[in-house]
Order: structure tokens, then C-alpha cells, then sequence
């Protein structure tokens, strides 16, 4: 597994700078200062490692590999970061900000929380942020726990804010009705944008392109160039928007109202068509590299959509219920549900264009579920329980 997320690293490093995306060098003078007392660390016990990806082919051989522990007391890991080649997972508690090593399963750090609600990784993956409320930016090196200068962004952050993994860029919302753009990996502002004076209530990178949707407390939703601050696209939905994200090809963007899931044009903003009604709860994502939709599973089954023909292609019968997430595959042809006290489900949807799923078969036990996540190199399944250990899936021997 060390070998497959190692040749990971290497291809996303070829491809970044390939794209002229490489992030620049960090700004000198950013020196690390001496690293903090820390809680003792749990070992990994038992743990195995993942011998060969999740397949159609390999997914009824999925079993727990470990789980992953925070110290003492237990609480709910309510946020998460995974660095870009899958071989680190931070995440934040009641308590602690937590860097765990996928290889091993080892505990890398367990820094006091400091008040942080968000985490994130910086592309090169040495450094994990985490952002308060107050506006602060802390960012601790990822595998010793050594702090480095804080960033003061704004004391007006109003809480809303969208991160672009592979750029490093951070869009950070205020409450005087302007947005800032952080470019990380130089710690730099580089732009600000005006909203006239309207706090924005939700943002989405897109990652096709240089594309920022931007909702703000009116109900407009803008689109902007966030690599030269131009606005490119304005329409007044006037409703209240509390989520929005593009679909991986950028074809899509999708917003959470008050009054249910609408798809938008994701140039102009434009809305296209209703897609649910009433206030909605539930999974909201797409299927990796394309534009199929899930939703529900809170108060009806998931349902899949296709936004680029704009209905409806499938339905998991059986996904209903409390607290309902779904992982999927990188390839984006398996769904793993899985709900509150429920047993998962797996779905084969690789003849998703046709209107086909299929259930596969899975001998996984019910899980006090908070969300299930899918690694990027596609070597394990990460299951996140409500009382605070994360259990670890995957194919091994």
C-alpha cells in the first residue's frame, strides 16, 4: 500500500505542475516555532493494511482493517481534512485537532482544538490548517505538531467559507459583505471581493476551472473569476441558499435552499430546474468525474440524477434513514450507503447512464454512522461514528 500511495504522490505532483498549477513556494519568513506539549498518543493495534483497491471485483472481500483513536474523552470527529494523496487524515473533536497516517494507523498529532470548527490540508500535504470563528488561521506542521505564525484573515469572518485542495485557495466570507481569497500556500491575500454589502451564506470552488459561486444573505447567487476578481454571472434567486457545490466536471452547480435542490447554470447562475422540495436534509453529492446527482436518504431513498439530461435515472430502494451519508468510489461506479444504526449498502452504478444499479454484496454489521468517506486512491473506506472512533475498511489478505 506504501508503494501504491507513493506512486499516487509522485503522478499528482507530475500532473499539478503539467497543469501549471504547481502552488508556489511559501513565503519566507515563516518560521516554525518550537512544538507544543502534547497529550500521549495512541498506537495502532491490529492494524492491517490495504493490499489492493476497492474493485467491483474486490468490494465483497471488504473488511475492518483497524480503527482510528483519539485520546481520552471520546467525542465526535465533526470535521475533516484528507491530504491529497490519501496517506493522512486530520480531523477535529470536542478536544483535539487529530493527524492520523493511513499507512500505518498511527496517531501522528493531538493538538488542543483551540476553538478550530474547519481543518484542511495545504496541497504539499507538510502543513494542516485549522480556522476558528474569531477569523485565525493556525497552521501546524503535519506530522510533528510544531505551530507556525498564526493568520489573522479578518475579525468580520462571518463562518462561510469554501477550500480548493488542489490550489490551496481559501474564499472567506464576511460579515461587511466582502469575501476574501487567500492563496495558502504563499499565505497571501490576493483578492477581495464586493458582495455590496450582503454577507454571503455559501460558496463553491469549481474544480474545472477558476469558477467561485458565491450565494449571499439576499439570495443571489454571483459567479466570479477568483484568479482575476471579475464577476462573470448574477442572478437573484431570492430564497435562502445554505449550500452549493459544482459537479466534478464543472458542468453542474447545485444549491441547498430553504425550498428544496435546484440546479443551476454554472456559468451565470441561472437556475435550470427543481430538483427537490421542502427544507432538505440529506446526502448531497456527485458521482466522481461526472454529472450524476445524489440526493435524499433522510426522508425518502437516494435518489441519482442526471443534470446533464435534467431527470431523474435511479433510485436505492432501502437508503432511507437517520444521519444518511453515502462514500463513493473514485471511479465512481460503487455507492457505499449507510445510515444511523443501519447496516451499509453497497450499489454498483457503473450502468448508472442506462438507469441500472445493482446491490452488491456486503457483510458489513450496523454502524452508529456519522458519514462515510471513500479514499481518492481508492485503497479504503473510512467510517466516521458518532462516538468518536473511526473504523477503516478495505481489501486485505
Amino acid at each position: 500500500m506504501t508503494r501504491i500511495r507513493a506512486a499516487a504522490a509522485a503522478l499528482i505532483a507530475v500532473l499539478l505542475a503539467a497543469c501549471g498549477s504547481t502552488p508556489p513556494p511559501v513565503t519566507p519568513g515563516f518560521p516554525l516555532e518550537s512544538r507544543p506539549t502534547q497529550t500521549p498518543l495512541p498506537t495502532a493495534s491490529g492494524w492491517q493494511a490495504a493490499e489492493q483497491p476497492i474493485t467491483l471485483d474486490t468490494a465483497s472481500q471488504l473488511r475492518e482493517l483497524g480503527r482510528l483513536e483519539a485520546p481520552e474523552p471520546p467525542s465526535t470527529v465533526f470535521a475533516y481534512a484528507l491530504s491529497l494523496d490519501s496517506s493522512m487524515l486530520a480531523g477535529l473533536n470536542n478536544d483535539f485537532l487529530l493527524v492520523w497516517d493511513l499507512v500505518t494507523g498511527s496517531m501522528l498529532i493531538a493538538n488542543g482544538r483551540r476553538g478550530a470548527n474547519a481543518v484542511m490540508f495545504d496541497p504539499d500535504r507538510t502543513t494542516v490548517y485549522t480556522l476558528s470563528p474569531d477569523g485565525v488561521l493556525r497552521p501546524y506542521d503535519a506530522r510533528t505538531g510544531s505551530t507556525g505564525q498564526n493568520l489573522i484573515l479578518n475579525d468580520a469572518y462571518n463562518g462561510v467559507h469554501a477550500f480548493d485542495p488542489v490550489g490551496g485557495w481559501l474564499a472567506f466570507g464576511r460579515e461587511d459583505g466582502f469575501v476574501d481569497i487567500w492563496d495558502l500556500p504563499r499565505r497571501a491575500r490576493v483578492h477581495v471581493l464586493d458582495l455590496g454589502e450582503i454577507p454571503p451564506t455559501a460558496m463553491a470552488f469549481d474544480p474545472s476551472s477558476s469558477r467561485l459561486a458565491v450565494a449571499d444573505r439576499s439570495g443571489t447567487v454571483t459567479i466570479w473569476d477568483y484568479e482575476s476578481a471579475e464577476q462573470i454571472g448574477r442572478e437573484e434567486l431570492l430564497i435562502n441558499v445554505v449550500e452549493l457545490i459544482y459537479a466534478p466536471t464543472g458542468r453542474a452547480l447545485i444549491a441547498n435552499t430553504s425550498d428544496g435542490v435546484i440546479q443551476l447554470n454554472p456559468a451565470i447562475g441561472e437556475p435550470i430546474r427543481q430538483l427537490t422540495t421542502g427544507a432538505y436534509a440529506g446526502v448531497l453529492t456527485f458521482l466522481p468525474g461526472s454529472g450524476y446527482l445524489l440526493t435524499g436518504g433522510e426522508t425518502g431513498d437516494i435518489n441519482i440524477w442526471d443534470t446533464a439530461a435534467q431527470q431523474l435515472r435511479s433510485v436505492l430502494p432501502g437508503t432511507t434513514g437517520d444521519r444518511p451519508s453515502a462514500a463513493i468510489s473514485p471511479e465512481g461506479d460503487m455507492v457505499l450507503a449507510t445510515t444511523r444504526g443501519g447496516s451499509p449498502s453497497l450499489w454498483n452504478v457503473s450502468g448508472i447512464a442506462q438507469g441500472t444499479v445493482l446491490r452488491g454484496s456486503l457483510n458489513l454489521p450496523p454502524l452508529d454512522t456519522l458519514r462515510a468517506v471513500w479514499t481518492p486512491d481508492s485503497l479504503q473506506v473510512l467510517v466516521f461514528e458518532a462516538l468518536g472512533p473511526v473504523r477503516v475498511f478495505g481489501v486485505s489478505r
